[in-house]
């Protein structure tokens, strides 16, 4: 009996259990080089990209960030463009 109460605790936690998405506001980041930069979040704690204000897709590295390319595989890569406003 105790392992199927156990059983149904462990599924409802799972089943509890989803994602956090990420603050929809809009961030205000200063980069290595003294600018600011208007940061847009977007997806969950799983998955999330990031963009500027135009739509720009960004690539986060450290304290920086950078204008990204995107790979055959559908993957992010750094550019050594740093993102500007």
């Amino acid at each position: 009996m105790k392992k199927v109460i156990l059983f149904f605790c462990l599924l409802s936690a799972a089943v509890c259990a989803q994602a956090v998405k990420v603050n929809p506001e809009p961030a205000v980041v200063t980069q290595s080089d003294g600018t600011r930069l208007t940061v847009y979040a977007y997806g969950d704690a799983d998955f999330h990209w990031y963009t500027t204000a135009d739509g720009t897709l960004l690539y986060h590295e450290g304290t920086n960030y950078y204008v990204a390319d995107v790979t055959a595989d559908g993957s992010l890569r750094r550019t050594p463009v740093l993102a500007h406003e």
